[in-house]
């Protein structure tokens, strides 16, 4: 027996030992301020659970002063900031643990308290100091969230309160303790601040009976309890509630708000601080906001009470708080009182001092009253406006930018709450939000950043998808308003066309320009603005604008001809069908990718041709307009050519019809130049419609090719009789090709054709012929004339002879010099002149001046026979006009043509030629014989003639 007690007190005085030691190393790394090693924390965690507190042994007498010693020292060091914070520019090589600090106090609570066991009885001064120290570790603990550290600690106290309690105080109190009132307070505060920590251990670990059973033990309404220890407790209470409250145990919250209000009630007026009355307010309130939570009659009957009882302790500290609960309870009513929402909500807006925190529950406080009176809540929003930020910007300017954060924020609150409505009522705010925004123009004329542009406008526009057509005017001409001029050029374009769109559905074109001339001008010049720009300059008849338009869409073409495409159709359906034309010009230019080149041809060419005949223009007008189409689609002919065989046949016989239709139109209205273009591409439409197989069309294509070529000789004739500076020569040489391919197709088709009227195919056979002399001879190809006159002279049906006639008579003498034995052919054309246009009209004035210029030609032919023919028809026609057949033979011309016959006859007979002069006198007779001079110059004749023949009869042998 007496072994086995030796050898346990051996192992108590080892184990002390061994925690001496590891309290001796602790105190020299906390002394020297270096990191603990992970082995000595482990080895300080392994006594603080197992070893200690030591059981009380009379070996250890003398070491009570080591323990003692050391656990003071320790907790004297671990109160500085070497373990609760990292020092600055310290690292500690060993992460340390965030119970580190705790477990450093916690051991060091142990070693007092070995000491404390080991020199019982200490007394009560020595059982309360021990009760500090284990309180003050406790609340370390639970303040590090060490909960079993904690208990440990909370262990230690409980011995000590019954110490504490069991303990009667000595009579005689020395100086240190005070006297026996102090004594008994003391002790009553550290055994209340024991039974809170019990308390707040057992709500933080999740044991609410344990927490109900140590409150059960404090008593608050004694004497002895300080305002300190009362306010501890009704702040732990507080907390305690509001936990359980976030924690969906509202039931059990109540009990700890009562709780905490009770403690609070018990202080005397006198004893109320400005953090007790803060804390006042912070309870009831909460307790408030949990019954509103609950929402029965009674909870709502217990949270009016407690509003007016914070109505009648606080006039003016926390009323914004209580302001704001009283309208949680006013929402919540069943019948809610509109007006006293609104006036709450004045109050809220008014009272306080604009903090970041005030602003934001006066925002949160609106949004909740926005969902149940809407009116009174955009209301109070322009008081806040008006009455306190505005007036705040002017008065404080070093706070203008955060004023005008919160401002932006009210004025977008506003916005939602005012578009978030039923349309009908959201109809009735649409004024409001425009007055609000004039009202802040009007005080700070500041434009809105562009979050708060970008959130407006957002708002507004979902807003405008649901209303109708006057709310949807209004709300377009909010999104453009001056604050909102931050707002990005992509959403000013949107809301631009927007507004544009509307107002040319609805016929505003004044609206849509202004708006249009508003924009930014990378946003005007987009394709989608320029299209509703386009849309309303046909409205408003503004041709300017509309081709400005449809040449920056035509830039964007490339992309997406969508737009122009649409230009192309609105411009039909307007009254500037002619704009039509132009974007399909421009769909030419640009041939974006997709496009069916053919089909925009033939829509352009059936777009002028329509207008041409549709208005008072002539086609001189758009001729230039039609030439270029008709141009781009000859030079198109290759890419056509890819369609079928059967498409592009169409194609080039559409092409070629069209053309050819509007040269005839044309021919006499246009100028020869833009007449020859449009028949060259004519002729080259034609060119490829000859592979037709059907034998009623081939003829139609040569008939057509060459009424093209008839035109085009005329009008390079037309241009080479006007030419200057050598140019005609160049006419005259095109004019010549385009009668040889006349020339060429004309035996097919000269058959079975009809032979009358002007215009038939004889005729204009027989005009190119002349047109040949006549170039011919401005060319001075005199190795060609012969031919071309013989071919003239051999045409059968030629009709017209006036102006070859002239032209042989004027260069009657050059083609003599330049054309051997051409003299001959000259008369006969003549005579053939003379003879069928006899039979056609019978002009005798006209005749009668070819008569004499044939005839005086003839004088120098050999020919006797032909002059006295010329003479002899000459007496015909004079014979007729004398019966009144058809008109009179022109006096002078008789006269002169009877007195060169006789003349002739006398030279004949100077050469006695006695025949030829009989012939010649009587021809003269017959000619003087219808001159109407009553017989006076056929007497005279005749008289001669006597003298003539006496003189004949002398001669004679």
């Amino acid at each position: 027996m007496a072994i086995s007690r030796s050898a346990r007190q051996a192992a108590i005085e080892q184990r002390a030992e061994i925690v001496l030691d590891c309290a001796q190393r602790l105190f020299q790394a906390v002394t020297e301020r270096s990191a603990l090693s992970p082995r000595l924390v482990d080895e300080v965690s392994e006594h603080v659970q197992q070893s200690l507190p030591l059981a009380p042994s009379t070996t250890l007498a003398l070491k009570i002063p080591a323990f003692d010693d050391l656990g003071t020292q320790l907790w004297n060091l671990s109160i500085g900031s070497l373990y609760d914070d990292q020092s600055p520019g310290t690292e500690a090589p060993v992460a340390r643990p965030v119970y580190l600090p705790a477990l450093v106090r916690l051991f060091a609570l142990q070693l007092i308290e070995t000491s404390s066991r080991l020199q019982r009885p200490s007394g009560a001064n020595h059982s309360i100091r021990v009760l500090r120290t284990a309180l003050k570790t406790a609340q370390i603990c639970l303040d590090r969230g060490c909960f079993d550290l904690a208990l440990k600690a909370l262990e230690v106290s409980s011995e000590q309160v019954e110490d504490v309690l069991q303990t009667e105080p000595l009579i005689q109190i020395s100086n240190e303790n005070g006297n026996l009132i102090e004594q008994k307070k003391l002790r009553a505060a550290l055994v209340m601040q024991y039974f809170l920590l019990r308390v707040f251990h057992a709500f933080m670990i999740d044991r609410l009976d344990l927490a109900d059973h140590f409150f059960g033990k404090i008593e608050l309404n004694g004497q002895q309890v300080s305002l300190r220890l009362r306010e501890q407790a009704a702040d732990l209470f507080y907390e305690v509630a509001r936990s359980l409250a976030v924690h969906q145990k509202p039931d059990i919250a109540l009990i700890w708000f009562e709780r905490a209000l009770t403690t609070l009630a018990a202080l005397q007026p006198e004893d109320t601080s400005v953090e007790i009355a803060e804390l006042s307010i912070s309870v009831m309130i909460s307790y408030a906001e949990v019954l509103i939570d609950l929402n029965t009659d009674e909870n709502r009957k217990r949270c009016q009470e407690i509003l007016h009882q914070l109505d009648l302790r606080y006039t003016s500290g926390g009323r914004m708080a209580i302001d704001v609960t009283r309208l949680k309870l006013l929402i919540t009513e069943s019948l809610c009182d509109h007006d006293a929402i609104h006036e709450t909500l004045v109050r809220i807006c008014k009272l306080p001092a604009m903090t970041e925190r005030n602003f934001r529950l006066i925002m949160q406080s609106m949004r909740k009253a926005s969902q149940i009176a809407p009116a009174q809540t955009l209301s109070a929003l322009k008081v806040l406006v008006s009455h306190r930020l505005l007036p705040d910007m002017q008065a404080d300017a070093n706070t203008q930018p955060l004023l005008q954060a919160w401002l932006e924020k009210t004025t977008v609150a506003f916005i939602l709450f005012a578009t978030s409505v039923s349309a009908e009522v959201s109809a009735v705010h649409d004024a409001d939000i425009q007055n609000l925004l004039d009202t802040i123009q009007e005080h700070n004329n500041v434009p809105f950043s562009a979050p708060a542009t970008h959130a407006s406008q957002a708002l507004i526009w979902k807003a405008i998808e649901m209303c109708d057509d006057k709310s949807i005017s209004s709300l377009q001409k909010t999104l453009r308003h001056p604050l909102f001029d931050n707002a990005g050029h992509l959403n000013k374009g949107r809301i631009g066309r927007r507004t544009m769109a509307h107002a040319l559905d609805h016929g505003d074109v004044h609206l849509a320009r202004q708006v249009f001339f508003q924009l930014p001008v990378t946003v005007r010049n987009e394709a989608s603005t320029r299209y509703l720009a386009f849309k309303a300059a046909l409205m408003g008849n503004d041709q300017g604008l509309a081709e400005e338009s449809i040449e920056m869409i035509s830039q964007y073409a490339g992309k997406d001809p969508t737009y122009l495409y649409a230009c192309v159709l609105d411009a039909q359906q307007s009254d500037m069908r002619p704009i039509a034309i132009v974007a399909l010009q421009a769909i030419l230019d640009k041939k974006p990718s997709g496009t069916h080149l053919s089909s925009i041809l033939r829509c352009t060419a059936r777009l002028l041709i329509a207008e041409m005949e549709a208005t008072q223009h002539g086609i001189a007008d758009v001729s230039h307009a039609i030439l270029e189409i008709f141009e781009s689609a000859s030079r198109s002919k290759e890419f056509i050519r890819q369609a079928t065989p059967t498409h592009w046949l169409d194609e080039m016989q559409w092409w070629s019809k069209n053309a050819y239709n509007m040269a005839l139109q044309a021919c006499a209205d246009v100028d020869p130049g833009t007449l020859i273009r449009l028949l060259a591409v004519c002729r080259s439409f034609l060119d490829h419609c000859s592979d037709s197989t059907n034998v009623e069309q081939t003829d139609d294509i040569s008939l057509r090719k060459m009424t093209c070529s008839f035109l085009s000789a005329t009008a390079f004739m037309v241009l080479g009789r006007a030419g200057v500076d050598g140019s005609g020569r160049e006419s005259y040489g095109r004019v010549r090709s385009h009668i040889s391919a006349f020339i060429l197709l004309y035996p097919s088709r000269s058959q079975g054709v009809r032979r009358d009227g002007p215009n038939g195919l004889q005729q204009r056979a027989f005009q190119l012929l002349k047109f040949d002399v006549e170039c011919i001879l401005k060319l001075g190809q005199w190795s060609e004339m012969r031919k071309a006159l013989e071919s003239c002279l051999n045409f059968e049906e030629a009709t017209r002879w006036d102006s070859l006639v002239d032209l042989l008579i004027i260069a009657k003498d050059e083609i003599g010099k330049f054309v051997p034995a051409s003299d001959s052919v000259i008369l006969d054309l003549l005579q053939r002149a003379i003879n069928a246009t006899w039979k056609e009209d019978k002009d005798i004035a006209k005749l009668a001046r070819w008569v004499r210029i044939a005839f005086t030609l003839s004088l120098d032919d050999e020919r006797i026979p032909f002059g006295l023919l010329l003479a002899r028809q000459a007496a015909g026609m004079a014979e007729g006009g004398q019966k009144e057949r058809h008109d009179r033979y022109p006096p002078a011309e008789l006269h002169w043509l009877a007195s060169t016959c006789f003349n002739r006859a006398v030279d004949f007979l100077g050469r006695c030629q006695h025949d030829d002069a009989r012939s010649w006198m009587d021809a003269a007779l017959e000619i003087a014989r219808w001159a109407a001079d009553n017989g006076s110059l056929h007497a005279l004749l005749t008289a001669r003639r006597n003298i003539a023949q006496q003189r004949m009869d002398q001669r004679q042998p």
